[in-house]
C-alpha cells in the first residue's frame, strides 16, 4: 500500500507539472443532500457500519460506493468540470450528470475498443480504472493519465474501484 500512495504521489507530482485540463478546486464535504456531514450511520441499518455483520470475516469500515457518489465526488468535480468530458466529450465521452452512466458501462474505450469503459465486477477489464491508474498503456489502450494536469486521491479511486468491483450498479 505504500508503494502505491508514493507512486500515485510521484505521479501527481510529476502530471501538475505537465499541466492540462483545469481541475475544479472546490472541495465539497457534505455531497449528497442530506446536510449531515456523511460520517453518521445514514443507512437504515442502525449500525455504525464499522462491526462485522456479514459473516465475510473483514471489518466492513468501507461500504461499495454508488454511482451517485462517484458522479458526485469524482466526474462532477474533475471530468465534467473541467469541461473535458463534459461539453466538449474528449474521447467521446460525456461524463456529465445524466449521460455518464450510459456512456460508460458496457461501452467500448474509444483508446481500446476491445475493452469496455467500465466491466461491471472487472476491475482490470475496465479501461476506466487503467485511464485513472496510468496502466492504460499496459491494458494495450493510448493517451494518458485522467485527469490531466493532477490525479484523483486515493479515497476518489477507491470510489470508482468499489464502484465497479461491486457490480457497477447505476
Amino acid at each position: 500500500m505504500l508503494t502505491r500512495t508514493l507512486f500515485l504521489t510521484l505521479l501527481t507530482l510529476g502530471l501538475v507539472a505537465l499541466g492540462g485540463c483545469p481541475a475544479d478546486d472546490d472541495d465539497v464535504a457534505d455531497d449528497d443532500a442530506t446536510g449531515d456531514d456523511d460520517t453518521a450511520d445514514d443507512d437504515a441499518t442502525g449500525d455504525d457500519d464499522t462491526a462485522d455483520d456479514d459473516a465475510t470475516g473483514d471489518d466492513d469500515t468501507t461500504t461499495a460506493a454508488g454511482f451517485a457518489e462517484v458522479q458526485a465526488s469524482v466526474f462532477d468535480q474533475h471530468c465534467a468540470a473541467s469541461n473535458c468530458h463534459g461539453m466538449a466529450a474528449s474521447a467521446n465521452l460525456d461524463l456529465r450528470e445524466g449521460n455518464s452512466y450510459d456512456e460508460l458501462v458496457d461501452v467500448a474505450a474509444f483508446q481500446l475498443p476491445s475493452m469496455s469503459r467500465v466491466t461491471a465486477g472487472e476491475l482490470l477489464n475496465s479501461y476506466l480504472f487503467h485511464k485513472l491508474e496510468g496502466t492504460q498503456q499496459n491494458a494495450g489502450g493510448t493517451g494518458q493519465q485522467m485527469p490531466i494536469g493532477g490525479s484523483l486521491t486515493a479515497g476518489e479511486l477507491g470510489l470508482i474501484e468499489d464502484w465497479i468491483t461491486a457490480g457497477a450498479a447505476p
